[in-house]
């Protein structure tokens, strides 16, 4: 199957769904506003730390670009550019820094010069950050791929388990205590005392019984720092 890989900026993009040359609304896609605040937060957010996304998937029929994959980043892109939402403060524990990144050097921001911030009222310097962020495109076009192609990409790029809760507090607990943890999990008692099925153990559910017990014997509200400790 044909495709041709390329770059578009964010304020590309952008123009282009305001000229409505992008559409969001291909059969196979799912509705709008399945992420949270918190979600939608932490993708701008990486953005100006310059984390990997995803390439775009796009359909291109004369000059309307149909989005096959990558419809909850772009409406949250254009949402946010657009001054629909703030970024949420929950991102952050704390008050910490933030470091942005761009073309190999970064600098340090104060979270509250970011956080709780629609677009209009972030740094100059930041705006323009997300304008100039480059997305990778894969694109194909209508006259040569098959509603068949089409799906099979979707299906294809979609087709990963998702992370499950008890996979997502990992992240939370960080390398140090996740270590600790496993050095507890792999103890003879635990071993022994808690019988947790093959499936859970795919699903790490052992770690889960482990931090629900820790905070059972604690008085302290749930954190990764709190468990680090």
């Amino acid at each position: 199957m044909e495709r041709e890989t390329g770059t578009l900026t964010a304020k590309k993009l952008l123009a282009a769904y305001h000229a409505m040359e992008i559409n969001f609304n291909l059969e196979i896609q799912r509705k709008s506003e399945q992420w949270d605040g918190k979600r939608k937060s932490l993708f701008i957010l990486s953005i100006l730390q310059d984390y990997p996304i995803p390439a775009l998937q796009i359909l291109k029929d004369g000059k309307i670009k149909y989005i096959v994959d990558g419809k909850q980043r772009l409406t949250t892109l254009f949402d946010f550019m657009c001054g629909e939402f703030k970024l949420t403060p929950k991102l952050m524990e704390s008050e910490e820094d933030i470091r942005v990144f761009r073309d190999g050097a970064s600098d340090t921001y104060d979270s509250s010069s970011i956080l709780n911030k629609e677009f209009d009222t972030l740094p100059p310097e930041l705006q323009d950050r997300i304008e100039t962020y480059v997305f990778n495109t894969n694109t194909y076009d209508r006259a040569k791929t098959s509603n068949d192609d089409i799906e099979n990409v979707y299906r294809r790029i979609n087709n990963g388990v998702p992370l499950g809760s008890d996979q997502k507090l990992k992240v939370i607990l960080g390398f140090d205590c996740i270590k600790e943890m496993h050095n507890l999990i792999e103890s003879e008692f635990l071993q022994k005392a808690v019988n947790i099925s093959k499936g859970g153990h795919t699903r790490d559910a052992e770690m889960s019984v482990l931090v629900q017990s820790i905070i059972l014997l604690n008085d302290e509200p749930f954190s990764g720092s709190f468990l680090n400790k």
